[in-house]
């Protein structure tokens, strides 16, 4: 219905966030890679990657857990008295497996970066296939609401971050798993290099909220 809608379009805001804190870590981190695997440094590159895992997955883990235990306050904030107890529902939710989305980005980049881009199309595709599928299953088969949507977009998110990571460490690429801590300089440099793409999302995020503000007082 109308207030569904409405309460999805209301947590785009948290939701954009979540890319903020991918996107920075992933476009850093893997043009820092990129640079040191062209200096014949696979070392080095390899470091960024799993520095910038360790960093967004704890950072990530921080965020989420904090917009989980404050959902009742974004929502107050994002909502209106009609779609609070939604939107409320749907950030919990999509926080709690908001990690899984900030992780997509880094083999996403990386994938590309080995020159790997069919498999990470195939993971963003079946992405999409599986939200729309799922979304239709909970939505009109089982009549989940708007907890089924939510459900939906975080089951998807989680099965492509899950195949992107495996077509990444398959065979012999230059990237292997494993976490390592960043010295401050290396995550200044990741933060510098990928400040563009996260500015981008938190603008995007800022512009929604006061169009949705804008809305919400007419």
């Amino acid at each position: 219905g109308d207030i569904g809608l409405e309460s999805v379009n209301q947590c785009l805001p948290v939701y954009l966030l979540l890319c903020t804190i991918g996107s920075l870590y992933a476009s850093g981190a893997s043009f820092l890679s990129a640079h040191a695997v062209g200096e014949n440094d696979a070392e080095r590159g390899t470091r960024f990657f799993q520095g910038a895992l360790l960093d967004a997955l704890l950072v990530g883990f921080v965020f989420c857990l904090a917009g989980f235990c404050l959902s009742g306050q974004l929502a107050a904030l994002l909502g209106t008295a009609a779609s609070y107890e939604y939107v409320r529902l749907y950030l919990r939710i999509t926080l709690a497996g908001g990690v899984a989305k900030i992780l997509l980005y880094l083999p996403y980049f990386y994938l590309r970066l080995e020159g790997k881009n069919r498999h990470a199309m195939t993971a963003m595709r079946t992405m999409t296939f599986l939200n729309i599928v799922l979304d239709y299953c909970f939505l009109f088969v089982w009549d989940f609401g708007i907890r089924g949507a939510a459900w939906a977009s975080v089951i998807a998110t989680v099965v492509a971050a899950g195949m992107s990571f495996a077509f990444l460490f398959a065979g012999k690429g230059s990237f292997r798993p494993g976490f390592r801590a960043l010295r401050m300089s290396e995550r200044a440099a990741v933060f510098r290099y990928g400040s563009p793409m996260a500015v981008n999302n938190v603008l995007s995020a800022a512009r929604i909220l006061v169009l949705n503000l804008i809305l919400g007082s007419m």
